[in-house]
């Protein structure tokens, strides 16, 4: 016979005992402490200077005051004191400061929703209602799906998966407008990828499908018809015209072998859409491209690859530019027979920028007279050697240097790259001599 209740430790009352009224307010005062538990925090150390009767807290690890050795208990404050009580295994509380509900498991607090197991539920609604068709729904102007770091036990990937039963079922995404279809993309209907759209609901046109077992593209054939075309026809028929329109495809072949009015020999299947840029793509092309701004892709019978921008006379001027985020850095531009191979020099390229002191770096340099071995023809300059180590950027080759295919590149001098140390020496001379002339 104990004298207090085997879960929670209330006090009873024993026979005959005196002062009942203190043993059962006891009791009382613990059911109020435990019944509908409500905790300001689990954060305090130390009691707070102004509880209020019926204040909870969760006594934390290191207490000290008046809550000393109550580490892990309930404090709950009666006419301005403290009382302390062990939580017992399953007491549920809601800690205001958190807004959580919380539940000593025997060992440790642990949160009300990591306890709840949602397996195998029949539907969910998440701010709407499910039905026996959309068995999840969500009412909600944005989803997030956040991957698990790898810190946290995850692999730090994300995927969603869709996965039917057979190749003859859809799994896709539909996009809708009030509830009607206007966009899928998906295996619809088979294992090809398909990219559709519709003005009703109703009717689907397909855009675009890829192709399963190939990766080929098919694009929808409402995209090109003989409207489209200058001449000709489609279904398998070559197609051109010598003078072609604006905005016009204006030779298409579906057959090898055909010569076209503009004198283009084609051995293969290609596409050529000039009048201000376009793609030409075939074997063999023996004819004229007769607009400026079309981008041929020749691959010859060699099998060598060459693009190649075809203006409409040999006088046109074609340029080709580079650029990064810093803009235009360079350029191939061609006029008639002439290539201009084209860099930027600009300050926006450049950094780290210093003055340049070559008065030093002069009289190190030994400019020479020199007869040549070979023919007795005298010249004037640098031994390569002894100017490398002084201006190295200065010589290319030398001993062990060889080009990509393997052949020895020997020493050369390239002057042009001691003309900013010229420079920057005649600049500190002309300053001395201001300081002299003053």
């Amino acid at each position: 016979m104990t004298d207090t209740t085997p879960r929670v430790g209330v006090p009873l009352l024993a026979a005959a005992q005196a002062q009942k009224s203190v043993t059962h307010n006891e009791a009382l005062y613990q059911f109020d402490a435990f019944l509908c538990a409500r905790f300001i925090d689990r954060t305090h150390t130390a009691p707070p200077s102004s509880p209020s009767d019926g204040d909870g807290y969760l006594v934390v690890s290191g207490a000290t005051g008046t809550w000393l050795g109550q580490d892990g208990k309930v404090a709950y404050c009666v006419d301005g004191a403290w009382r302390f009580y062990a939580p017992f295994a399953g007491l549920t509380a809601y800690v205001s400061a958190e807004n959580k509900l919380i539940v000593w498991s025997g060992s440790a607090w642990c949160d009300f929703a990591s306890m709840i197991a949602l397996q195998s539920l029949p539907m969910v609604g998440v701010n709407t209602t499910a039905d026996a068709t959309n068995k999840l729904s969500v009412k909600s102007n944005a989803v997030l799906f956040s991957d698990v770091a790898t810190s946290s036990g995850g692999s730090g990937d994300i995927r969603a998966t869709l996965s039917k039963q057979a190749s003859g079922n859809t799994a896709s995404f539909l996009f809708q407008d009030n509830f009607s279809g206007r966009a899928e993309i998906g295996l619809t209907g088979d294992d090809n990828f398909h990219f559709k759209v519709s003005p009703d609901g109703a009717t689907w046109h397909d855009g675009m499908d890829i192709a399963a077992g190939t990766g080929v593209v098919t694009l929808a054939s409402a995209v090109l018809t003989t409207a489209d075309i200058n001449g000709g026809t489609l279904d398998g028929a070559a197609v051109g015209a010598s003078t072609p329109s604006t905005g016009k495809f204006t030779t298409l072949q579906a057959t090898g072998g055909a010569t076209f009015a503009d004198g283009g020999a084609w051995t293969s299947a290609g596409i050529s859409f000039v009048q201000g840029g376009g793609l030409f793509k075939s074997t063999t092309y023996g004819g004229t491209q007769g607009a400026a701004g079309a981008l041929c892709m020749n691959t010859g019978g060699s099998g060598s690859c060459a693009i190649a921008l075809f203006a409409s006379s040999a006088a046109s001027r074609q340029h080709l530019t580079f650029e990064n985020g810093n803009g235009v850095v360079g350029s191939i531009s061609t006029s008639g027979s002439a290539t201009s191979f084209n860099t930027s020099s600009d300050r926006r390229l450049k950094t780290d920028i210093a003055p340049l002191c070559a008065g030093a770096l002069m009289d190190a340099l030994a400019p020479v007279t020199f007869a040549w071995k070979a023919d007795g023809a005298r010249g004037a300059g640098f031994i390569a050697d002894e100017l490398q180590a002084v201006v190295p950027e200065a010589v290319t080759g030398g001993p062990g240097a060889v080009d990509g295919a393997g052949a020895a590149v020997y020493q050369s001098v390239d002057h042009s790259k001691l003309v900013p140390y010229l420079v920057a020496a005649i600049r500190e001379l002309r300053a001395r001599v201001a300081v002299l002339e003053g």
